[in-house]
């Protein structure tokens, strides 16, 4: 899980990640989909594309010698992306599955008593509160 750690803090990018799957589903060549993404993405530096590309695609993407395979995942998200909310959903899902941290995080919020304060605002005060009881750090 270590690993996972190190590219948490790019965040979840929805829109780049949905144009890097739609053209996944066109193109199964990873060299064509990276380049795709990064001339397509709207961020205006060419490193940042390049470390979003490194952290989308081991998480979203299978891929055996330069071939992006279809995986179940892929297969579904082309079935569901004319359904907007179905395939959001099934990145969320897909992204918690791939980054221990993020199910983490939400399992221990649907447990977690000091949520039970009657606040209404959930802020990164209580996000670094679950990490540091999760895994004994802040990442």
């Amino acid at each position: 899980m270590g690993k996972k750690f190190a590219t948490l803090g790019y965040g979840f990018h929805l829109a780049e990640t949905r144009i890097m799957l739609a053209f996944a589903l066109q193109q199964d060549d990873q060299q064509s989909v990276r380049d795709y993404c990064i001339q397509n993405w709207p961020q205006k530096s060419v490193p940042n594309k390049v470390r979003m590309w490194n952290h989308l695609s081991k998480r979203y993407f299978k891929i055996d010698r330069g071939r992006i395979l279809h995986t179940p995942f892929l297969k579904l998200y082309g079935k569901l992306a004319a359904n907007e909310q179905d395939s959001l959903d099934l990145i969320f899902f897909k992204l918690c599955c791939e980054t221990p941290v993020v199910f983490e995080s939400l399992r221990a919020l649907a447990t977690s008593s000091f949520l039970n304060t009657g606040e209404a605002v959930f802020v990164k005060y209580h996000l670094d509160q679950l990490l540091e009881n999760i895994f004994g750090h802040v990442p």
